[in-house]
């Protein structure tokens, strides 16, 4: 549980942090090991042993993430799976707030699937505020990174993306209750998280759109050196 905290400390430690860094931050956190950044793998050394990642083969296609049903028992297995990815999406969105409160030891509760916070300080109540939007940022990338593609993780994708684009819709057009509204009255730079979010849907949407796509990051550890890689990794 320490681990977890420390990881969304990082990720919320500012109002708005870049997707970039948010992933960097969360993978970076291992205790007593060196991180270096490398911008291409031609510059790695040693030997390098790589996590699952781009390298797995894909086919250019949306449907690659269903296999075809063969009966009508598949069709309902396969709206089970893409249904429980969308809850799983919820539910960690919603876990990253309370990830949030639990690092900033704020005391937060939901009624009627609206949080509610008691924030000693407004900078607490904006890195709760983007908890979720974060947990939303490192699940996916965590599930480009596996390679694994099924009707879970493309419900769940769509999920992260259609949510961050409805958040943003709704600010636009009527500034409801929600994490939005929330951070701008807390201080919160709402372009810029506006940027952020809109940024990774739809960079998310592309690379869901081509049957699976490259995370925006490589990692690899060096097998010499024994050194965690973290590398930039945007192909288009």
């Amino acid at each position: 549980m320490k681990t977890i905290v420390m990881i969304f400390v990082m990720l919320m430690a500012a109002p708005v942090a870049s997707a970039e860094n948010l992933i960097f931050a969360a993978l970076s956190y291992r205790e007593g090991q060196q991180v270096q950044i490398s911008a291409s793998p031609e510059k790695w050394t040693g030997d390098v042993e790589f996590y699952k990642n781009s390298t797995v083969e894909k086919e250019n296609e949306v449907g690659s993430w269903i296999k075809e049903p063969r009966d009508i028992g598949e069709v309902f297995s396969i709206v089970a799976d893409i249904s429980s990815g969308v809850v799983a999406g919820y539910v960690m969105h919603e876990v990253g707030h309370y990830v949030a409160a639990s690092a900033t030891e704020t005391k937060i509760w939901m009624k009627e699937f609206i949080i509610s916070a008691n924030c000693r300080t407004d900078a607490d109540c904006r890195v709760i505020d983007v908890g979720g939007f974060s947990a939303q940022i490192m699940t996916t990338e965590a599930i480009f990174q596996s390679g694994e593609k099924n009707a879970l993780n493309a419900g769940w994708l769509a999920f992260n993306i259609i949510n961050s684009l409805g958040y943003v819709y709704e600010w636009e057009e009527s500034q409801p209750v929600g994490d939005i509204r929330s951070f701008a009255r807390e201080g919160g730079n709402v372009r810029a998280l506006e940027t952020v979010l809109l940024s990774h849907a739809f960079y998310t949407a592309y690379r869901f759109y081509n049957g699976g796509g490259e995370p925006l990051f490589n990692v690899a550890t060096d097998t010499e050196t024994g050194q965690l890689i973290i590398s930039k990794n945007f192909k288009f």
